[in-house]
């Protein structure tokens, strides 16, 4: 089996470290903040990994494991209550209350939402949820606690040159609870007790020596990744861009603790429509429910597929494309399948749909529905669909809900604006509008346009054929590029094109 995509490869080094046995894949969340798609990306494509091991004849685990044992370190803006909310800074984030009041706690709430999105994408059955509190306070993560306090000088050593001078006279891998204000201290350490599990600290003046175990403290982010590898089995984790510096510290700390860091993939940052890293706090990402609003969910699974190790710009504005290629792939998804094509498994739709209930594939784009919507103008879904079912008669599902998607996407996006047409332009669209009634099909409508372009820049009117097509779809659409006009035609109908063409020749440049 060939091993092209990064789903393969990644599965080929995971069978490698773990050649026996079920296989622990692992992904994180910080519940300082509501889950956002790059919060889900990370589960969905593990998942895809999980795909491809199962592929090898492999059984594999998926654990989210939760950190809400953090410090509340800021009150997120996007939150009410915000001075209320202040009182609890320094909080691990599970005694940090939930202002909505439907959960046990901040964490609680933000760890509901992200279960919601696991069971919206269809993968409650395949991913184990773990929090941090309840493996701490149970005692399950004692033996490992332990052995970071058994190794704490070495553990110093790898990470003290990591940091700056100041902060290297108080670092400590440990961060105790306090027991009389519940908070996460980061305070230095007097005395580490390795005979007797305990560490010696001054809380609040007065010199305090507490146990390192259930629960009353955690562990340093560094050290702490590092010794949730060890204590979980991690096989296999990966991580944002950001990470790599801290990865590579958790590393050798994984192995001073007597286990080997999991194999990993480094993968980019979605960025905001300003170009700057999404953060969960300020909330600044693309909603995950307006892209289930406007596109199918599956071309959601499709956008994180492909091409993780590259920089994605989360701009609701680029929806349209993300959804015509998946709609792309989906039918040579079903080309492969009547084909019994070997390399079925290099295409995306693969790890989006695997082999059972898939969705039908469609001629219709996104891209060109948005276009019809935009002439048509319809007041409301059901005449945008008549007019779609009179054109193409038996729509199937995906068309339906494909109609739908661009539907509420066109209200909530609608561009009433005009491009006034340049002057030189009108003429050859005369000419079309005159010529379009002796013209059968769509690809004879795009070739006459072609011709048209081309007469433009003979006459010295455009400087070539994609500024001939560019000043087309402004004046039509007001946008730079769209559907092909023919195949838009054709299932927009002679006369509504005609009346379309008409109405933007109003007005003089």
């Amino acid at each position: 089996m060939l091993c092209s995509t990064w789903t393969m490869k990644n599965a080929k080094k995971v069978i490698e470290k773990n050649t026996s046995g079920l296989i622990t894949l692992k992904t994180g969340y910080g519940p300082s903040g509501l889950p956002h798609l790059g919060t889900i990306a990370e589960v969905i494509r593990t998942r895809m990994l999980q795909q491809a091991i199962e592929l090898q004849g492999r059984k594999s685990k998926i654990v989210t494991f939760i950190d809400n044992m953090d410090g509340f370190r800021k009150v997120p803006t996007n939150l009410p209550n915000q001075d209320y909310l202040k009182q609890f800074l320094g909080m691990p984030l599970f005694k940090v209350p939930d202002v909505f009041g439907c959960c046990d706690s901040f964490a609680d709430h933000n760890i509901n939402e992200l279960n919601k999105l696991i069971n919206k994408f269809g993968l409650t059955e395949y991913v184990e949820v773990v929090k941090s509190s309840d493996m701490y306070i149970s005692g399950k993560f004692n033996d490992a606690i332990l052995l970071v306090l058994q190794n704490y000088k070495k553990i110093l050593e790898v990470m003290l040159p990591t940091l700056g001078s100041e902060r290297q006279q108080t670092y400590s891998p440990f961060l105790p609870i306090s027991q009389k204000s519940g908070k996460v201290l980061e305070v230095k350490i007097e005395e580490y007790k390795v005979g007797e599990g305990k560490i010696v600290f001054y809380d609040e003046g007065e010199l305090v020596e507490q146990a390192v175990t259930n629960g009353k403290c955690k562990l340093q982010w560094k050290v702490d990744w590092a010794m949730q590898w060890h204590a979980l089995k991690i096989d296999y984790e990966m991580y944002g861009k950001d990470l790599i510096d801290s990865f590579a510290v958790a590393k050798p700390i994984c192995r001073i603790l007597g286990s080997q860091e999991p194999v990993n993939m480094v993968y980019e940052l979605f960025l905001a429509s300003d170009n700057k890293k999404i953060s969960k706090s300020k909330g600044n990402g693309v909603s995950l429910s307006d892209w289930m609003q406007f596109a199918p969910i599956a071309s959601m699974k499709h956008f994180l597929f492909l091409n993780p190790e590259r920089a994605k710009k989360l701009d609701i504005k680029d929806l349209p494309r993300y959804v015509d290629a998946y709609l792309h792939d989906l039918k040579r998804y079903h080309i492969q399948l009547n084909e019994k094509d070997e390399l079925i498994h290099n295409n995306p739709i693969f790890y989006v749909h695997g082999t059972q209930d898939i969705p039908e594939a469609t001629d219709l784009s996104y891209s060109l529905l948005l276009n019809i919507q935009s002439g048509l103008r319809s007041p409301d879904y059901e005449t945008f669909i008549s007019f779609l079912q009179k054109q193409k008669s038996n729509l199937n599902d995906t068309e339906l809900k494909l109609a739908r998607a661009v539907y509420n996407y066109s209200i909530y996006h609608s561009n009433n604006e005009t491009v006034p047409p340049p002057k030189w332009i009108k003429k050859y669209l005369h000419i079309f509008i005159e010529e379009i009634k002796e013209l059968e099909t769509g690809l004879d409508m795009q070739t006459k346009l072609y011709d048209l372009g081309n007469q433009a820049v003979a006459n010295g009117d455009i400087e070539n054929l994609k500024l001939w097509f560019e000043n087309i779809y402004l004046v039509l659409f007001n946008e730079k590029s769209g559907p092909r006009l023919g195949p838009f035609f054709e299932l927009y109908g002679k006369e509504r094109s005609v009346e379309l063409i008409k109405s933007k020749l109003n007005e003089d440049r």
